[in-house]
């Protein structure tokens, strides 16, 4: 009796969680706006056309790069997330649209990521280095075997780069480069190295075309 008790208690719950209709009514709301917007441009038609002097073939083509997009974007932004998780993918991303957005927007780009939670809490931003670091400071030299070599000023965008660069070292690599046997290469860590004063330090990353490789 007490063995039958216990495999009734252990029973799952066959009516599930009681908030499943209330996400999914919610996330239906959601999806209906989003789709929505998509197509709400086609009340719109004429005055686009009258505003941008253009015709419909033009405005046909425009309306069309969302899915074109779309339809690169979603195998490439699937794979990374798999590989890397969708919270260093939507980071990484998001660093690399700031390093190339105006000098002095990137402070206050920085502010509002972290805010809503799309970057590290933590994230380090020099200001002195956006305005110091030289833009120029890049090349592209050819070597043995035509493998193309492109070096440039290192970026905060390359940390996740230099992360998985790291984890491919061997251990006596590693004590070499270091000068420990460190075994991870956590944020705070990695942050030293990709974000200089450009001042009185300045790091220099290589990148192959065919494979990446990291110099410094």
């Amino acid at each position: 009796m007490q063995r039958e008790g216990l495999m009734r208690n252990r029973t799952p719950n066959t009516y599930g969680d009681p908030h499943r209709w209330m996400v999914f009514s919610v996330i239906c709301v959601v999806y209906f706006f989003v789709y929505f917007h998509r197509v709400s441009t086609s009340v719109i038609v004429t005055d686009l056309l009258d505003a941008f002097h253009t015709h419909a073939t033009a405005l046909g083509l425009m309306s069309s790069m969302y899915f074109y997009l779309y339809a690169f974007e979603q195998p490439l932004v699937g794979y990374l997330s798999d590989r890397l998780g969708p919270r260093r993918v939507i980071g990484y991303w998001t660093m690399a649209l700031i390093d190339i957005a105006h000098p002095d927007d990137r402070e206050a780009l920085v502010e509002q990521a972290k805010k809503a939670k799309i970057i590290y809490p933590d994230q380090m931003f020099s200001a002195e280095c956006v305005r110091l670091c030289p833009s120029d400071i890049a090349s592209q030299q050819t070597f043995k075997g035509g493998v193309k070599i492109h070096f440039r000023a290192i970026k905060p965008s390359d940390e996740e780069d230099l992360r998985r660069f790291f984890y491919r070292f061997s251990d006596e690599s590693v004590y070499y480069r270091y000068f420990s046997p460190i075994k991870t290469m956590p944020h705070k860590q990695m942050q030293e190295y990709v974000n200089m004063d450009c001042d009185r330090t300045l790091s220099i990353i290589s990148k192959c075309r065919l494979r990446k490789m990291f110099k410094t």
